[in-house]
């Protein structure tokens, strides 16, 4: 079963397999040095990119509630992370400082 990512922007659909393909063609385009070809290459990358950027979020996100619910679950509510975070350097680093490290949670228990 071929594996489908939606491109959370415009609704498109690509696989994994399309983007390998779309590699390729933007390759050739490159070589080929068309300004057309080139430019048609820039824009079906800069689309792939926002795809994978848009999932790279949703998979971010759904860490961390898997993360909260482990939270509750663990009886720690308070550890838990409520809100959704974009993908940047600095929401990364201040997500990863609220979770527990081991130290705590073993010496908590």
């Amino acid at each position: 079963m071929k594996e489908q990512r939606e491109h959370v922007g415009n609704g498109k659909t690509i696989s994994f397999e399309q983007a390998h393909v779309i590699e390729k063609q933007a390759a050739q385009s490159a070589a080929d040095n068309s300004r057309e070809h080139v430019d048609a290459a820039s824009s079906i990358l800069h689309d792939v990119r926002a795809s994978a950027l848009a999932w790279m979020d949703v998979t971010m996100q759904m860490i961390l509630k898997i993360d909260a619910a482990q939270a509750l679950l663990n009886g720690r509510s308070q550890n838990a992370i409520k809100r959704p975070i974009s993908i940047d350097d600095a929401a990364m680093e201040k997500a990863e400082n609220e979770r527990p490290d081991a130290h705590s949670v073993a010496a908590s228990d």
